[in-house]
């Protein structure tokens, strides 16, 4: 067996960070801080929207990014970014969303250590 395909942050769709997004949007991956020592990987099973492909994929990454960064708001209570540190297709293929040094923001937001992803999303978790 192979080992699996991660493509990066660029390669996944999303906008880099300090970016400006329509509408004025900026892209902050620290928003909520350092990551930490990772002691624990939450993972999310979604049922739709699927990614059958990586198009799919990297049109499902650019919508939740905008979506997390508006979702709270502007300043301190915006996510700044999409939430999850990796998200998996249909195919088995690996997407790396936010960076290792950044606080996921989906589960337990705010949380040290928490690393996120989802199709198949998954968050790592510290104490």
């Amino acid at each position: 067996m192979s080992d699996p395909t991660i493509y990066d942050r660029k390669e996944a769709g999303l906008a880099p960070d300090e970016s400006r997004l329509a509408g004025g949007l900026v892209v902050d991956t620290h928003n909520y801080g350092a990551l930490g020592n990772i002691d624990a990987v939450t993972i999310h099973h979604s049922a739709s929207p699927r990614a059958q492909d990586k198009a799919k994929a990297q049109g499902l990454h650019k919508a939740y990014q905008r979506l997390h960064i508006q979702e709270f708001g502007t300043g301190s209570h915006t996510r700044g970014d999409i939430g999850y540190h990796f998200s998996m297709d249909d195919l088995g293929r690996f997407y790396r969303l936010r960076p290792f040094s950044a606080k996921g923001t989906h589960v337990g937001i705010g949380i040290p250590g928490i690393l996120e992803s989802c199709s198949t999303v998954i968050m790592f978790t510290t104490s």
